[in-house]
């Protein structure tokens, strides 16, 4: 297996390595808290001659490795009853560990939990991805709810509900309802500028000033014209009126 100068095996050191670079994406409080698990658990663990062979090593970190799993599917699981920033990184970080299980263990591992891991990979998968359409999900309706300040809040709420609902779409159908609302928060951002236009037009009209208020009406009905083309390519715009 080849020996190392700290003593552990190669295997155990990639381990470590992996649970530090998982350690460095999150934030001062969790990340200590975590660096605090895996020295303690290094500080227990019993020395290299006091175990059979590096099987033994490899057995004990694989151990450790799906209960860790077990352990973010629940975290997993209940951030998708209210997703929150980072449950999207969480799932994604929760597919590679299931996925990177069994890269650094002996082929007789390999077989004697073959099945364990299959069941493991699955409930990773289906927890990650209820994790992912419930972050999607939220992400279109605070897009769709968001305020649009200018020019740039459109591009921004129209980018972020093609991103989420693209998302949705590689893990499954999505909802009739809530395409319903992606469409009518993108209509929204598309009419931001013309209703400006005639909002403007109704000001004028109230101060007497018509022909003012005509100009800027036909100003809106090209502006939704241009904007709805670039959000809905191949559609006709309503009428800005």
């Amino acid at each position: 297996m080849g020996e190392t100068r700290s003593g552990f095996s190669r295997e155990r050191l990639a381990e470590i390595l992996r649970r530090v670079r998982e350690i460095g994406q999150l934030d001062d409080s969790a990340a200590l808290e975590a660096l605090d698990e895996v020295l303690s658990a290094l500080r227990l663990e019993p020395e290299e001659d006091e175990l059979d062979s590096d099987i033994d090593w490899q057995l004990k970190s694989l151990v450790e490795s799906m209960e860790r799993i077990r352990s973010t599917i629940v975290r997993v699981r209940a951030a998708a009853d209210a997703p929150g920033h980072q449950v999207l990184w969480d799932a994604q970080r929760l597919l590679e560990d299931a996925d990177q299980l069994d890269h650094y263990i002996d082929s007789s591992l390999k077989t004697k939990y073959k099945d364990e891991f299959a069941q493991l990979r699955a409930e990773a998968k289906q927890a990650a991805r209820e994790a992912e359409r419930a972050a999607h999900t939220k992400m279109i309706q605070e897009h769709t709810t968001q305020v649009i300040h200018n020019a740039s809040s459109v591009k921004s709420v129209i980018a972020g509900i093609d991103r989420a609902i693209d998302a949705l779409r590689k893990l499954g159908p999505v909802p009739d309802d809530l395409s319903q609302v992606a469409r009518q928060g993108k209509e929204r951002a598309a009419r931001y500028r013309s209703q400006k236009k005639l909002d403007e037009a109704d000001v004028a009209v109230a101060g007497g000033n018509a022909r003012k208020a005509e100009k800027l009406r036909k100003e809106a009905a090209a502006l939704l014209t241009q904007d709805w083309a670039q959000t809905f390519p191949g559609e006709q715009a309503p009428s800005a009126v």
